[in-house]
């Protein structure tokens, strides 16, 4: 009986250390893929941008972190996620893989559409945050915040009812993302130090 429970056990462990979650992906493309794979799936995108290690203007590039933006396709409406057409689209890449893909929706119009796909997707979002928000001028709004991750990997869609405040989708691998903001805030520290 207990040779049998063992053997269990192990078939049990051997399955499951079998399983592996996977990068979400969007589009075609999933996170961890090289620039080479990206630019496969994505020809409209015209050139790609190394980023300054602080996005400040002048400052010293970062050899490792890379961008890139389509040139075309916002203007007749062809790029779009879920149907909704899209303002901007950017995939960030860190060391030849790619960490982050942001995109900004045009509008709020497609939002439900994209929340039903995202949520057939995805499944049902780990966390929702909802933001209370106010202009200069006393106006009240609000900001939401639905969240999925699985451990590697993280999707965030990010709207409100503020006026000219885009809905926002951003896909991020967590480690690297985590990794290039901490080369982000070193170099601002670095950056206020010798300002002073």
């Amino acid at each position: 009986m207990e040779k049998s429970m063992l053997f269990l056990v192990l078939l049990s462990l051997a399955a499951s250390s079998q399983t592996h979650t996977e990068p979400y992906s969007v589009k075609t493309d999933r996170l961890g893929e090289t620039v080479g794979e990206w630019r496969t799936n994505n020809p409209h995108v015209d050139s790609c941008q190394n980023n300054t290690v602080d996005d400040h203007p002048g400052s010293e590039i970062d050899p490792d972190l890379m961008f890139c933006i389509p040139r075309s396709g916002f203007a007749d409406g062809s790029l779009t996620f879920a149907a909704a057409p899209l303002l901007s689209e950017t995939a960030w890449f860190y060391k030849g893989s790619m960490y982050k893909v942001e995109l900004t929706l045009k509008n709020s119009f497609g939002l439900p559409d994209i929340m039903t796909g995202l949520r057939a997707k995805f499944g049902v979002p780990t966390s929702k945050e909802k933001t209370p928000l106010q202009n200069g001028f006393g106006a009240r709004f609000q900001r939401d915040k639905w969240t999925w991750t699985n451990g590697i990997s993280t999707v965030e869609l990010v709207y409100s009812d503020a006026p000219n405040d885009y809905p926002s989708i951003t896909f991020t691998l967590d480690t690297i993302n985590k990794e290039v903001g901490d080369r982000i805030k070193r170099a601002q520290q670095a950056r206020a130090r010798s300002d002073t």
